[in-house]
């Protein structure tokens, strides 16, 4: 299988300008359980996942866009022109407005999300897998937070995405891998991201309210027993403790 054909089935990852992904060997991963043996799990579209190795991964990063890029200048200040936004409902004491706009829409291979517990390894190769009880969702941020609810509903209108949706890890699945000796490790995911910039416009026409938002929205992919998010699966150690990031900022412990 080309790999070129999987990343655009990853829902659309960004980009960079004029780059086309390379072309890898790669396996097929088949069964309910997986064990990485130091590659990472591509985890795609339509029951199609991939392993490729650590040095691919590498690679395969240079085309594409790791970590939130910067929102656009301005988003969280900005008054829109009107023929910019979606879905008028006009009534109320006054001549009242609610509408949503998006500014920008970013897609990106999002930092490491935890999947299991950290095991430190001194002597020899030690086992860890994905565990119960880890999560991630979609999520909104809003100046005003008394504006959520109405907000949430919308976009959810708009854009057919649930932002209440939470996936969480389960004792049935197995994502697993050997920690080398002498570091400490964990399975992380990199989920692929939706995160869209804009306003929420409320209130009276001549006079409305402008309340900035950021939403992230993660793409589902259920798998065999595995229910989760599109991205990539992998073993992320360190001679270090707590365990840095592997993308992105931060420790795991």
């Amino acid at each position: 299988m080309v790999l070129s054909r999987l990343f655009l089935a990853l829902g659309g990852l960004a980009l960079a300008a004029g780059a086309a992904i390379p072309s890898f060997n790669t396996s097929d991963v088949t069964g309910t359980n997986w064990l990485l043996n130091g590659n990472v799990l591509l985890w795609g579209h339509d029951g199609r996942t991939q392993a490729i190795t650590h040095a691919e991964w590498e690679e395969l990063k240079t085309n594409l866009t790791v970590g939130p890029p910067p929102p656009p200048p301005n988003w969280n200040v900005t008054r829109p022109a009107r023929n910019d936004t979606h879905g008028l409902q006009a009534r109320g004491a006054c001549e009242g407005i609610a509408e949503l706009q998006i500014l920008e829409t970013q897609t990106f291979v999002n930092w490491d999300v935890q999947v299991s517990p950290v095991v430190g390894n001194q002597y020899d190769q030690a086992y860890v897998s994905m565990a119960e009880g880890y999560s991630i969702s979609n999520a909104i941020a809003i100046s005003i937070q008394a504006w959520y609810g109405p907000l949430s509903k919308v976009l959810t209108l708009v854009l057919g995405v649930t932002y209440t949706r939470t996936w969480t890890t389960s004792t049935t699945e197995t994502i697993a891998d050997y920690v080398p000796a002498g570091l400490s490790g964990l399975i992380v995911s990199n989920p692929v991201t939706v995160r869209r910039y804009g306003n929420y416009i409320e209130g009276c026409y001549d006079d409305p309210t402008y309340n900035w938002y950021s939403a992230d929205e993660q793409i589902p992919h259920t798998y065999q027993s595995v229910d989760w998010v599109q991205g990539a699966f992998r073993l992320c150690a360190s001679k270090d403790y707590p365990v840095p990031f592997c993308e992105g900022n931060g420790f795991h412990y």
